[in-house]
């Protein structure tokens, strides 16, 4: 969300077309850092949150029955 290099709406654009062409539909994880970009500087809290959002999200997926 920070990153001075790529606009913030190029990833959404990006997974929107991921699901638009998936044969089955997803789920797919977009996650916003706010504490990172091309600059450096990614804080140790920040890869932490980071980590245990997307083991949430694969959790949460396994426990639909895809992945």
């Amino acid at each position: 969300m920070n990153d001075k290099v790529a606009p913030p709406y190029d990833p959404v654009k990006l997974a929107a077309r991921m699901q638009a062409k998936a044969t089955d539909g997803g789920p797919y994880l977009l996650l916003p850092l706010r504490d990172s970009g091309h600059g450096g500087g990614t804080t140790l809290a920040a890869l932490i949150e980071q980590d245990v959002d997307e083991l949430c999200f694969y959790v949460w997926v396994l426990s639909k029955g895809r992945l």
